[in-house]
């Protein structure tokens, strides 16, 4: 006959919801940010398809956040690519950069797109984008 013997520790757990440390400034503006190294490619089984790139922090206050439409364009100018994107966790310090990108279902036009071009070919940064500081 086997005997079990069961063990259940419980821990007290205490949730304490803190307010922010700081004040919260949106702003809206490109020329908060700068994105750099774009490179489009697939993801580690080759399915689905990705976009990553550097984003770069211009202000003098730490970014908590952004969200905005990433275009790229062709070489005739012509928009090849337009996805809407947020990251709600940035916290990029002033000077800094933070590597951000997107992956697309395997079965969307855009997989498609990504993995198919080279993005050294296209224009690639944000027409909208709205940043919380």
């Amino acid at each position: 006959m086997n005997n079990f013997l069961l063990v259940l520790i419980i821990f007290p757990f205490t949730y304490t919801q803190h307010a922010l440390a700081h004040d919260i400034t949106v702003s809206s503006g490109i020329e908060t940010v700068k994105v750099s190294n774009v490179k489009f490619g697939s993801d580690r089984h080759d399915q689905d398809g990705t976009v990553t790139f550097d984003v770069t922090n211009l202000t003098d206050r730490e970014i908590i956040a952004w969200k905005g439409s990433f275009v790229c364009k062709d070489a005739f100018g012509d928009e090849a690519l337009s996805l809407n994107l947020k990251d709600s966790s940035a916290n990029i310090k002033p000077g800094q950069s933070e590597i951000s990108g997107f992956a697309a279902n395997m079965f969307s036009e855009t997989t498609s797109f990504l993995k198919n071009n080279d993005a050294n070919n296209f224009d690639c940064g944000f027409t909208e984008l709205k940043v919380a500081q």
